[in-house]
């Protein structure tokens, strides 16, 4: 039971840092517009775990809380006759946890690890709403980090590694 709670608790944590780099994609962040069009986009997002009863808390205090916030900016430019998106994330975290056994909770909340990439479109046939590309974003360890308290801080301290999504013609 506790190695069940300490996977979950560590999927969460990771969850939650995961949640601080960077917004979740579909499908739908694919689909394109013409060059020149800017977006602003903002994901919302919220994780909570709470139902840990086992031999390190009896009394079930530990608990779980994640709340994020981040903005995406996206510009649909034409570079070489393919459409590019160019785009940063900025994520606002608030992570709220106490872990089984432990006498007091950690609280941090503050700027998360931004991310800078784009989305190269292999294919752009907007008449068709048919659009295929790779996505690519690298995590800049820039956010707040509380060596003290690493799995709260809303910052990994460290380069994420380049993240890819290919999407297939839709």
């Amino acid at each position: 039971m506790l190695r069940r709670f300490i996977t979950g608790l560590s999927a969460a944590l990771a969850l939650s840092a995961t949640v601080s780099q960077a917004a979740d994609l579909n499908a739908r962040d694919f689909l394109s517009a013409p060059a020149g069009t800017s977006i602003g986009v903002l994901y919302l997002g919220n994780e909570q775990a709470n139902r840990f009863h086992g031999a390190a808390d009896p009394e079930g205090n530990a608990r779980l809380d994640v709340n994020a916030l981040a903005y995406r900016q996206i510009w649909f430019s034409d570079i070489c006759g393919r459409l590019c998106t160019p785009q940063f994330v900025l994520p606002l975290v608030e992570v709220d946890a106490r872990l089984p056994g432990a006498a007091e909770r950690e609280r941090q909340s503050g700027l998360g690890d931004p991310q800078v990439g784009g989305t190269l479109f292999f294919v752009d046939r907007p008449e068709d709403r048919v659009a295929s590309g790779l996505l690519t974003m690298l995590t800049l360890p820039v956010g707040e980090y509380d060596g003290q308290h690493p799995g709260t801080s809303p910052g990994a301290n460290r380069w994420g590694p380049p993240s890819c999504s290919i999407t297939p013609a839709v």
